[in-house]
C-alpha cells in the first residue's frame, strides 16, 4: 500500500519479481520489475522500480506504508 492508500500493483502493467529488504536503519526495500510509465523509460520498456517505506518496520507483522515507487535509472 502507498502513502496516499492506493495500490503499490495495479492491473495496468505487468510487474513481477518482488524483492523485499529491510534496510540497516529498519525501513523496508521493496524493488519490483514493471513496464509501468515513468517519464524517462522507453514505452513498454521493462525497468526495475524501487519503493521505500515510510516509517521503519517494527516486526510486529504489520507493514508500514510505502513512498512512490520511483525507476532506477542505469
Amino acid at each position: 500500500m502507498l502513502a496516499d492508500g492506493s495500490s503499490i500493483s495495479t492491473d495496468a502493467y505487468d510487474e513481477y519479481n518482488p524483492t523485499l529488504m529491510t534496510r540497516d536503519d529498519g525501513y523496508l526495500v521493496l524493488i519490483f520489475a514493471s513496464d509501468r510509465d515513468c517519464g524517462v523509460c522507453s514505452p513498454g520498456s521493462h525497468n526495475l522500480f524501487v519503493a521505500v517505506s515510510t516509517e521503519p518496520y517494527y516486526d510486529d507483522l504489520s507493514l508500514p506504508a510505502f513512498n512512490n515507487p520511483v525507476v532506477v535509472l542505469p
